[in-house]
């Protein structure tokens, strides 16, 4: 059963890689490029079109990070069941395994209302309202829970390893 561990770890950096890498991509390669004027006109379908890829694939990624997580806590003798007893976030893994599913919690509850209600209102603003006040707010909001969920995804990473490599005290 060791291949199947392997397995679930290797996919689990992979899910990590293409998540945290492509909102660094997003933010730091394809927007600052379709900013450009001669690029303004597809702005607004770049950015959905881009997004709508990206958020099909990311729940993909959301969900392998469930069963992945969950199948490495199963190694390491916690069971799923073992999430509802206060005692399995005792000690300094547990707290980590505490910190890693709410942060988890709150990715899956931002990137909802980020994908499905403010990203969704933004794009509709900004193909008929360009200019408006609406859309430069709605805009802002998609890009501060677009932020929000990329440095919890960086602290998820960060407690996965500390996790596997037995990090500080927390």
């Amino acid at each position: 059963m060791r291949w199947l561990y392997i397995l679930s770890v290797y996919t689990h950096i992979l899910m990590a890689t293409f998540w945290i890498g492509g909102m660094l991509f997003l933010s730091f390669v394809l927007l600052p490029a379709i900013r450009k004027p001669q690029y303004l006109h597809l702005y607004h379908r770049l950015v959905h079109e881009t997004g709508v890829n990206f958020s099909r694939l990311g729940w993909w990624a959301l969900s392998l990070f469930f069963i992945t997580g969950l199948y490495q806590l199963h190694v390491r003798g916690i069971e799923w069941y073992d999430l509802f007893k206060l005692e399995t976030y005792r000690g300094p893994t547990g707290r980590l395994v505490a910190l890693k599913l709410t942060f988890y919690t709150a990715i899956l509850i931002l990137q909802a209302f980020h994908d499905f209600l403010i990203g969704p209102k933004a794009t509709r603003l900004g193909e008929e309202a360009p200019d408006s006040k609406e859309y430069r707010k709605y805009k802002a909001y998609a890009r501060a829970v677009g932020m929000t969920v990329f440095f919890l995804s960086l602290f998820m990473a960060l407690f996965g390893v500390m996790i596997v490599r037995g990090g500080f005290r927390v």
